[in-house]
């Protein structure tokens, strides 16, 4: 399990672009199963939106994840 200060330190390396991809996915899960993901920036709520949407995210099946999509990635 991840702590919160593991969590922000991950975050903030993604916000500077050190995470490779497979972290990246990995990141993106963890902030979507605990809907933080929707509190980020709106082009960080679309890629995991996006993520969700195409299932790249294996706990992308919440309430929160399932509506950010349903408004912001109409197809």
């Amino acid at each position: 399990m991840t702590t919160r200060g593991e969590l922000l330190a991950r975050l903030a390396a993604w916000e500077r672009g050190e995470l490779h991809e497979e972290a990246e996915a990995d990141l993106l899960q963890q902030l979507v199963a605990c809907g933080l993901a929707w509190s980020l920036s709106g082009q960080s709520q679309r890629l995991a939106a996006r993520m969700c949407r195409d299932g790249l995210l294996d706990d992308a099946d919440t309430f929160l994840a399932r509506e950010f999509c349903e408004k912001e990635l109409r197809p």
